[in-house]
């Protein structure tokens, strides 16, 4: 138009009419691939894509704005009777497009033979090569060491272990990058945490420098944990759910699992998830005896209950006030096993026995932490890995399970990580195809043509091949935020 001769005014607003409906298109179809979410199970990448979705449509539905109105507006008052001049590389890049394009269609069979193959390639490499976790791994600059002490023991002890581990780390100070070290504590656990220097070595370095200076004790164990400071977990921790009754049995094939699964390549770390809990003492009644003696067990169980535990008694009035009543033995009559075992019971006829005699004592380390679903007891097998995808580990360790014979009633699955991850990949590509759909009837909608969107969308499939050789290069697993790229790159390519 300003060749033609018009005024920059009229013609900023005959081009602003000529592209609008391109650049409408252009950007609703970037817009509607963030509706699909609403048709997603609530989840992480439903929560993701809200979060990306409303910002990323809010910009561009004003950029679209401005795109129409304001810079027409400005194109006819800045630019005045200016000529364009073109540009060398332009014109060179536009010179090499059109060559290319007339050798592919004089050449249309040796095109799509290109293209199959390396379409093919992309499936033989980069797809299955690169793997899936579910996040990208943290750049938090901490380690946290966790110490585990076998039974109970007072805090001096549990202090001994962390100052004798920290003369240590204090004498590789320079060599771990360490910055701060902070020291918690309980009776018979606790932990370290490091914070490291900046733009030094990799925290994964360190992690393997700090796990060769781990002391080895008898009675106790330092185990580096995968958690930033924040308390939230890192992506590389996965986990192996052992489902049972007996909690005795599930630890004993939990340890045997964790042994097969430690050298399997890629896992850095194995650790049971059951903390050791207090020194208890089991008490098994003989019922024989019991009977012989005319004890009925729910008799000695109350028993013990009362003498050692206590009961509450019914609330007396002194003085207007009400008083709380509570009845045992004194603390000089409960404080050691052989207290226990002179507890004194009464039989039906009378007489009196010693718990001693009707009863069996087993001392025994509790159990920090009972997990139960749905009614029945697991124990997660929590398992660290390098930078090797979660699927890559998945598979190595299907191996193991496959030869992994449990009895009737208890068994082995994988852990919430892993659950997650194959829930959110289904949702990805749930909200792949609607989103190609959706695409495909806006643009048929608006060019009047259901022919036309289908060259159109033929680009998609040659993005996604660009995307995953890129990930391959650069060795990175796909996670949540190039599952949404990749979502995203629908509605950008077709542009």
């Amino acid at each position: 138009a300003r060749e033609a001769g018009d005024s920059p005014l009229v013609a900023a607003r005959d081009g602003a009419s000529k592209v609008a409906l391109a650049i409408t298109a252009s950007t609703l179809t970037t817009v509607i691939v963030f509706l699909p979410l609403v048709f997603l199970d609530r989840g992480e990448i439903r929560v993701y894509m809200e979060d990306a979705g409303a910002a990323i449509s809010l910009c561009l539905m004003a950029s679209l704005l401005v795109a129409l109105t304001i810079v027409p507006l400005a194109a006819g008052r800045v630019l005045g009777r200016a000529r364009s001049r073109p540009h060398p590389f332009i014109n060179a890049v536009a010179r090499a497009y059109a060559r290319s394009l007339a050798w592919s269609l004089r050449s249309r069979l040796a095109v799509v033979l290109l293209l199959a193959l390396t379409l093919a390639a992309t499936y033989w490499w980069p797809v299955k090569a690169t793997g899936a976790q579910a996040s990208a791994e943290s750049n938090a600059r901490s380690v946290k060491i966790e110490l585990e002490v076998d039974g109970d023991y007072n805090l001096d002890r549990v202090e001994d272990y962390f100052l004798a581990f920290e003369k240590i780390l204090d004498a590789h100070r320079d060599e771990l990058d360490i910055e701060h070290l902070y020291v918690q504590s309980r009776t018979n656990q606790g932990a370290i945490h490091l914070f490291l220097t900046k733009d030094h070595a990799p925290t994964d370095a360190i992690k393997d420098r700090v796990r060769a200076l781990i002391p080895t004790y008898r009675d106790a164990r330092f185990r580096i944990v995968a958690d930033d400071w924040s308390g939230r977990p890192e992506s590389s921790v996965l986990g192996l759910r052992l489902t049972g009754r007996d909690p005795d049995l599930l630890r004993e094939y939990a340890n045997v699992l964790a042994s097969r699964v430690r050298g399997v390549e890629g896992i850095r770390d194995v650790h049971i998830e059951t903390g050791s809990g207090k020194e208890e003492v089991r008490i098994v009644i003989d019922r024989t005896l019991a009977a012989n003696q005319g004890l009925p067990p729910g008799g000695v169980a109350q028993a013990i209950a009362f003498a050692f535990r206590g009961r509450e008694l019914p609330k007396i009035t002194e003085s207007e006030k009400e008083v709380e009543v509570y009845i045992q033995l004194e603390e000089k009559d409960r404080r050691s096993l052989e207290d226990l075992k002179q507890l004194e019971l009464e039989t039906l006829t009378g007489t009196r026995v010693s718990l001693g005699t009707v009863a069996r004592f087993e001392t025994s380390s509790g159990y920090h932490t009972i997990n139960r679903e749905h009614g029945k007891r697991y124990i997660e097998v929590n398992l660290e890995s390098d930078r090797t995808s979660m699927t890559e580990v998945r598979r190595r360790v299907a191996s193991i399970l496959d030869d992994f014979r449990l009895p009737v009633g208890y068994q082995v699955s994988y852990g919430d990580a892993f659950v997650s991850l194959e829930e959110n990949q289904s949702a990805v590509k749930n909200a792949i195809t609607m989103s190609i759909l959706l695409i495909y009837l806006l643009l048929g909608s608006l060019f009047e043509s259901y022919l036309l969107p289908i060259t159109i969308l033929v680009s998609v499939p040659l993005a996604f091949m660009g995307s995953y050789w890129l990930m391959y290069v650069l060795g990175t697993p796909m996670d949540y935020a190039a599952y949404i790229g990749l979502i995203i790159l629908i509605g950008i390519v077709v542009n």
